[in-house]
């Protein structure tokens, strides 16, 4: 049966509700309000935190048969660089963004580590909500190959491509810490709040949906904000990781086309 390993609320420190992971380091994060109370955001490149290592996450979409995570984010339309920005990483697996579609959207894209070839899944249409927060759960099972992950936003079940088809057996990240935030050369500006990791993937599509309604209403409404960040000067080109960036490059648009925004601007959420 499916049970909750992890909760991490973000409420000022990367505490989880498990004291068995309790505490981390972090660069360049910031707490603002979110979702639910506090959330943790990140703005420039290096961004990340980085959450205490635990057995408990090791080879976390291995285990049981897989198993799957929830969160909500806060994604910033107008500040990004054309490339993928890391939301979730762990050694060998990733979650992020495909940022700046065709209309400064983004897309979600996942990717992990195989023997053979690495898998990737993501879309080349837009997937996720802009200036506003949203609810994600990706569900996957990484013990073949053939398996796909599931990816669900605000309680929908998104479509995805395979960019990268895997082949051999997935590749172990036990003993690595998982971490949140940018750790490529990718400007992007979000938010998270409310990440919750379950183990044993015994849940139905629809009741994977159902995550959404039941963390929607799970804790006390958000509050209202008004953030003032002032950003870096833009930083010109992308440079990731090329491990996991086959195929990703089909998804950019020129860079002369995005929106690039280097003064003073204000980080205004307003919670529903």
């Amino acid at each position: 049966m499916s049970s909750e390993l992890l909760r991490y609320r973000f409420d000022g420190n990367l505490d989880s509700d498990n004291p068995a992971a309790v505490g981390g380091t972090t660069v360049g994060t910031s707490y603002g309000t979110g979702r639910y109370g506090l959330a943790l955001g990140t703005m420039y490149v290096g961004h990340k935190a980085t959450l205490a290592a635990t057995s408990i996450c090791d080879d976390y979409f291995g285990q049981t048969g897989g198993n799957y995570l929830s969160c909500w984010v806060f994604i910033r339309r107008d500040i990004t660089i054309p490339g993928f920005a890391w939301l979730l990483s762990k050694d060998t697996w990733d979650l992020g963004f495909i940022n700046n579609l065709a209309g400064n959207k983004k897309s979600i894209s996942f990717g992990h580590d195989f023997s053979g070839n690495n898998g990737q899944w993501g879309r080349v249409t837009a997937d996720v909500p802009t200036d506003e927060w949203f609810h994600m759960t990706i569900a996957y099972d990484n013990s073949s190959a053939s398996n796909d992950p599931q990816f669900f936003v605000n309680g929908v079940l998104i479509a995805n491509n395979d960019v990268g088809v895997p082949t051999g057996t997935r590749l172990s990240d036990a003993g690595n810490s998982m971490i949140i935030g940018d750790i490529g050369s990718v400007r992007s500006a979000w938010k998270i709040d409310d990440l919750r990791l379950y183990s044993g993937l015994d849940l139905t599509t629809q009741e994977l949906a159902n995550l959404y309604n039941l963390h929607r209403t799970a804790a006390a409404g958000s509050k209202g904000m008004s953030d003032t960040i002032t950003t870096h000067p833009h930083i010109s080109g992308l440079q990731a990781r090329e491990q996991r960036q086959k195929g990703r490059s089909s998804f950019l648009v020129p860079e002369s086309s995005q929106v690039k925004h280097d003064s003073q601007v204000g980080f205004g959420i307003n919670g529903r």
